[in-house]
């Protein structure tokens, strides 16, 4: 078993150097262990997680930002989830959930559908209302009604090359539901009219694969992150112009996220760290015409590092009320950090591969993890007070 995690981690750093270097430009999404689709449970899965990033100079008690998050990430790397007091583990079937032994518990969590497909699931997100989750797989978009877990919707560009796979690795609303962003492996951004299921505009400028998008509150700008790119970049959806790069990250940035109040924004990336950005400004001259030429400097900047991961973070999302930054990880694991202590309060395990994306609902307690075991699920976490005061 060893010799077999051994000669998988091998594999995967091997795959990570070809990336970098540019020899390989198509192929199954970047923290995907082994083939798409769910791992051989006899092949052990993926090997452990590489080191931390040599010559961090940053590390837990970071404590600078708007959302005061630091380390306090670390507490899983020395508990055995087989071997913990029933009162800090929730599991069903296929799926568990373990709460930070240091911590007081205040979260119950609760698997409510499972939406499987036919490749990788690259990317989850919700209607503003939380009423329909899309998912990006290999060539389509999804759409769900997350009460029921029925599919409604299905997009397909009919125009795009047909040799090869085309992952779409990131999609994104419109605050108003009428559209949806997709972007893929072809390094272009496609605004959907839903309604007639018609392409509207296509954005390029990217200079890899763009893995993911968001929407700013009022609709006018949307924030793009691209596989091997250490940048993250904001543009005005009416005009498609670039306005904004932000640089600081280490290593590619797979994930970004504005938070509910439209200020700010974060960031997750391989360097093994995710990064908040005040956008305050940009957000506050938006439509004033002064966006639609490109910055010549940088005016949005990083004032939070999030410190504790000790493999990639492949994403991430901010709960509706600020109260949780949850990431995603290549172990597998989705984690709810404590927006104000930045302690972990659980870890949740509910894929057999690496969890690609997630997402938060806008309106309520709702999480959504794509993977690349094939399947999308959603997931219920409850504050524990509101259980016992239903009692």
């Amino acid at each position: 078993m060893d010799r077999e995690r051994d000669r998988e981690r091998e594999r995967d750093r091997e795959r990570v150097e070809r990336d970098r270097d540019g020899l390989q430009t198509i192929g199954p999404p970047p923290g995907v262990v082994g083939p798409a689709g769910p791992p051989s449970s006899s092949s052990g899965g993926q090997g452990p997680p590489p080191p931390p990033p040599p010559g961090s100079s940053t590390g837990p008690g970071v404590n600078n930002g708007p959302l005061g998050v630091s380390g306090g990430g670390g507490f899983f790397e020395d508990l055995d989830p087989l071997n913990v007091p029933p009162e800090l583990k929730k599991e069903g079937s296929d799926w568990f959930a373990v709460f930070n032994p240091k911590a007081k518990r205040v979260l119950d969590v609760n698997l409510v559908h499972t939406l499987m497909h036919e490749s990788v699931v690259c990317c989850v997100r919700f209607l503003s209302n939380g009423r329909f989750l899309t998912t990006g797989c290999n060539r389509t978009a999804q759409i769900y009604d997350t009460k029921t877990g029925t599919k409604v919707c299905v997009l397909v560009d009919e125009s795009a090359g047909k040799a090869g796979d085309l992952y779409i690795r990131s999609v994104c609303f419109s605050p108003d539901g009428k559209y949806l962003a997709t972007s893929a492996e072809d390094k272009h951004i496609r605004i959907w009219d839903i309604a007639n299921k018609r392409i509207r505009n296509v954005f390029d400028g990217h200079q890899q694969e763009i893995y993911s998008l968001d929407f700013s509150l009022d609709g006018r700008l949307i924030v793009s992150a691209g596989s091997l790119d250490t940048v993250v970049r904001i543009w005005d959806v009416a005009t498609a112009q670039l306005v904004e790069i932000l640089r600081g990250h280490r290593d590619s940035v797979y994930s970004v996220a504005f938070t509910p109040d439209g200020k700010g924004l974060v960031s997750g990336s391989l360097d093994k760290t995710l990064k908040y950005w005040d956008v305050s400004g940009l957000i506050a001259n938006a439509g004033s015409g002064s966006e639609n030429k490109r910055a010549s400097s940088q005016t949005c900047q990083c004032t939070t590092d999030f410190i504790g991961h000790k493999d990639y973070v492949l994403s991430v999302a901010v709960s509706h009320d600020g109260a949780w930054v949850v990431s995603g990880s290549k172990d597998r694991c989705v984690r709810f950090w404590d927006s104000r202590s930045g302690i972990v309060q659980c870890m949740l395990q509910a894929h057999e591969n690496s969890v690609m994306s997630i997402a938060l609902s806008p309106v309520g307690n709702v999480l959504a993890t794509g993977s690349g075991d094939g399947r999308a699920r959603i997931c219920t976490f409850v504050p524990l007070f509101s259980l016992r005061v239903h009692e």
